[in-house]
């Protein structure tokens, strides 16, 4: 069996375990094997889902012995951690929402804020981040108020929206808006999007969506990852069926409707169609009995997670353009990297002063990163695709 069957198996066995964990069938279906249980914990752990994993693992009552003690101490270890995380991000949230209360500032709480108590126990929905939209007119006021909590600035002021870190694990990305000018279709849809959204009853100043609006914004969010290769792992295609389950009543075509506008709706079909195939025939569910585009589809959500790793990058990189065109990328990186990078310098003219801007920048800021993507292109033994 080479790697890459071993990764598609592995993250197949994935799945099982979180349908098990969220519906209590398919567990024959599931490999209890060490060695397969190794696999699975490598494979949830890049896709976010070890901890709801773990309580597939819990549920199904595997019996412990000597060899795979250190991988059930693992998920046990890591589902605890994603309690404790969710714990913290959910008590520092607080106190950030209510100075927004206190300073009339409205705000409305993104993704996983929202998604993870929607999920059965708390934790099973693991948290990397706090995404929180804001009245853009408080832009500057909220960096000194972070700046205040002991928070550093990783981005401000130059895109969509501000990025701000505390250690442990304290991450928050503050949207002025909900997409960039990268993403020009999906700016113009939600140019004007306080007017899409409807009052708290339970505050001052929160909003939300309608839970059509806020189907369509998950299903727009997937889409954008998946479009353009960036981080988006399986867990999303988990989080419709939880988003579904809760909310068996949605307007579908008001949503086909909106999606069309952007031609995300077919993608969200698949998306649908995945979540069926894994979740209402588990006891059935072959990936190398789905459909050509089906399985392509899959594969790309289940592995991708897998494959952003930084040395998953840098091989991928390497295997694709050589050591030499791979180094040549990063150092001279194309329009869409640095409108990604920063807007200002993503027009084929100005790329030669963004080169020197990153350059200075990388060597202030991230000089440890860059050497240690150095020593990762110096051990690769990867060589460019035919």
């Amino acid at each position: 069996m080479d790697s890459e069957t071993k990764k598609i198996n592995a993250a197949c066995d994935m799945l099982r375990f979180c349908v098990y964990a969220l519906t209590g069938r398919g567990g024959e279906t599931v490999d209890r094997s060490t060695m397969a249980l190794a696999g699975v914990y490598k494979m949830s752990t890049f896709n976010g889902l070890v901890s709801l994993v773990s309580e597939g693992i819990d549920k199904l009552g595997i019996e412990r012995t000597e060899e795979n003690a250190p991988l059930l101490d693992a998920f046990a270890q890591a589902r605890a951690m994603s309690i404790r995380k969710n714990l913290l991000l959910d008590t520092e949230r607080a106190v950030i929402l209510a100075h927004f209360e206190e300073n009339g500032i409205w705000y409305m709480p993104l993704k996983g804020v929202i998604l993870k108590d929607m999920y059965p126990k708390l934790g099973l929905r693991q948290m990397s981040d706090n995404d929180i939209l804001f009245d853009a007119a408080y832009r500057e006021h909220v960096r000194d108020y972070f700046l205040s909590l002991g928070y550093s600035i990783e981005h401000y002021n130059d895109g969509f929206h501000d990025v701000y870190h505390k250690k442990p694990i304290f991450n928050y990305e503050m949207h002025v808006e909900l997409y960039g000018e990268k993403w020009v279709e999906l700016q113009s849809y939600y140019k004007d999007v306080k007017s899409r959204l409807i009052k708290d009853d339970d505050n001052g100043f929160g909003y939300h969506f309608t839970d059509e609006d806020y189907y369509i914004y998950l299903a727009l969010h997937a889409y954008r990852h998946f479009a353009f290769s960036e981080s988006i792992g399986a867990r999303h295609l988990i989080d419709i069926f939880v988003y579904l389950e809760k909310k068996p009543n949605l307007d579908f075509k008001y949503i086909e409707n909106e999606l069309n506008k952007l031609g995300v709706w077919q993608f969200d079909c698949d998306c649908r169609e995945l979540v069926c195939e894994i979740f209402d025939k588990v006891e059935t569910f072959d990936i190398f009995k789905l459909s050509d585009g089906m399985r392509k589809t899959l594969e790309a959500f289940m592995l991708n997670m897998f494959n952003i790793s930084r040395t998953g990058q840098v091989d991928k990189g390497i295997k694709k353009k050589g050591k030499f065109g791979y180094i040549m990328s990063r150092i001279f990186p194309g329009v869409r990297f640095m409108k990604q990078y920063k807007p200002i310098f993503g027009r084929w003219y100005l790329l030669p002063v963004g080169w020197i801007y990153r350059a200075f920048d990388i060597i202030i800021n991230r000089f440890g990163k860059i050497i240690g993507e150095m020593k990762i292109v110096a051990r690769s033994k990867e060589k460019k695709d035919d």
